[in-house]
């Protein structure tokens, strides 16, 4: 998944949540064994959704332009 966003007007409804449930269910029938994604450190909404949908946090990348960015990963069983 490149990006994640929700309308203004439909946030916590728990969309994102839902989409974040159908990006795993798609990842583990194609046999990938984990997930992983990355957010600004600032970006609190994304690391919230991403801690309680399963992610642990792995520590710091760096995407092609140098922008550090916090890295997540959740593991497939």
């Amino acid at each position: 998944m490149h990006r994640l966003a929700v309308r203004t007007d439909k946030r916590r409804a728990g969309y994102a949540k839902q989409i974040c449930r159908y990006w795993e269910a798609q990842t583990a029938e194609r046999k990938f064994t984990s997930l992983r994604a990355d957010t600004h450190k600032n970006n609190r909404p994304m690391t919230a959704l991403l801690l309680s949908q399963g992610f642990s946090y792995r520590g710091v990348i760096y995407v092609s332009d140098g922008t550090p960015r916090n890295a997540f990963e959740k593991p497939l069983h």
